[in-house]
């Protein structure tokens, strides 16, 4: 009588399928590590000339320094006399509706900023941007000298503005460290002389409008004057009501001449005291120094992460070799090329 098999029961099926899979993960494991140990002098090589090449480049490569320079505006201005006069009067007042940032990114301080002269390793005796890129060399003409000058200096200058606390970091890259250090810390000069420059601009606007108004009130309060004079002159009693009335209503067009004479006056001393006044606009927080590392090329990190590229690239170079790069598949291509020429 013939013994019947057992039924096996889903955890012996899944015991089976475990133990295959486990097999098979060896059998993967053997193989890779037996392709890599075949091919090993080729993955060494590759790896070592991916190594050398990297060391060449970091060796060669211009590097690229970074400078910062921080600056915040100065919010004291916005209770200055100029920004009463303007809001009393209906004025705008243009120092405070500047924006830093693209008042920094404007042409003409662009324009400034390139034309300063700097010591350079390279020119020692001082030259512009234009000359230390050799835009004069390439553009004979200056306009677009200075236009491919103001593009170049817009890729090296990059602007972070922080809306909480006002706080604007500038930062330049240049491929020497002190020109990076020189050129951010003269972008800090060049903005707050242009601000300081608008501010005297529109203080001394505000006090020629001040004057004229001034005179126009001291010429009403002169008339107002001698139009007491001669209403006391010619009514000597002012027992009427219509006279009392009259001259209650000279006296107070009088007395309002005069307050605003006197506040026109006092608005007038002030804006020539803001005038000749040194006020600045921003302040600079830190200024740009000279850095000792680059910040590219990252000589180490280059190096490390292009070797270990080169190392697994290898890698899968043999395996891709040893799947596709066969005697018969090589038969099967030269077949393939034979009938096209023969066609």
């Amino acid at each position: 009588m013939e013994e019947k098999e057992p039924v096996k029961s889903s955890e012996d099926f899944r015991k089976i399928d475990q133990s295959e899979v486990a097999e098979g993960t060896e059998m993967d494991m053997f193989y890779a590590l037996e392709v890599v140990f075949r091919y090993r002098y080729f993955i060494v090589g590759f790896t070592f000339i991916v190594g050398v090449l990297s060391i060449i480049y970091v060796l060669v490569a211009t590097p690229l320094y970074k400078s910062d320079v921080t600056m915040y505006p100065v919010a004291k201005y916005q209770s200055s006399p100029l920004g009463e006069l303007a809001r009393g009067f209906g004025l705008p007042n243009k120092i405070e509706g500047f924006h830093i940032p693209e008042v920094i990114k404007s042409k003409q301080i662009a324009k400034s900023i390139i034309l300063k002269k700097y010591k350079t390793e390279q020119y020692p005796d001082s030259v512009n941007l234009i000359q230390y890129w050799k835009l004069d060399e390439i553009h004979k003409d200056e306009v677009f000298a200075m236009e491919a000058a103001t593009k170049a200096f817009e890729n090296i200058m990059t602007i972070k503005d922080d809306k909480e606390t006002l706080l604007i970091t500038i930062s330049i890259y240049m491929p020497e460290s002190q020109l990076a250090a020189d050129v951010a810390n003269y972008i800090g000069v060049a903005v707050t002389d242009y601000l300081q420059s608008e501010q005297k601009k529109t203080t001394k606007a505000s006090r020629i409008y001040l004057e004229e108004r001034l005179n126009y009130a001291i010429n009403r309060l002169e008339e107002a004057e001698k139009n007491l004079i001669t209403f006391k002159s010619e009514n000597t009693l002012t027992t009427s009501p219509a006279l009392r009335s009259e001259l209650l209503r000279l006296e107070r067009s009088l007395k309002l001449a005069s307050d605003f004479a006197t506040m026109l006056e006092k608005q007038r001393e002030l804006m020539s005291i803001e005038e000749v006044k040194e006020k600045p606009i921003v302040s600079i927080l830190d200024t740009a120094e000279k850095t000792r590392k680059p910040l590219k090329p990252q000589k180490r990190q280059v190096v490390i992460t292009n070797t270990f590229f080169g190392f697994f690239l290898s890698i899968v170079m043999a395996f891709l070799k040893e799947k596709y790069y066969t005697n018969e598949n090589i038969r099967k291509v030269a077949a393939i090329i034979r009938k096209e020429k023969k066609k």
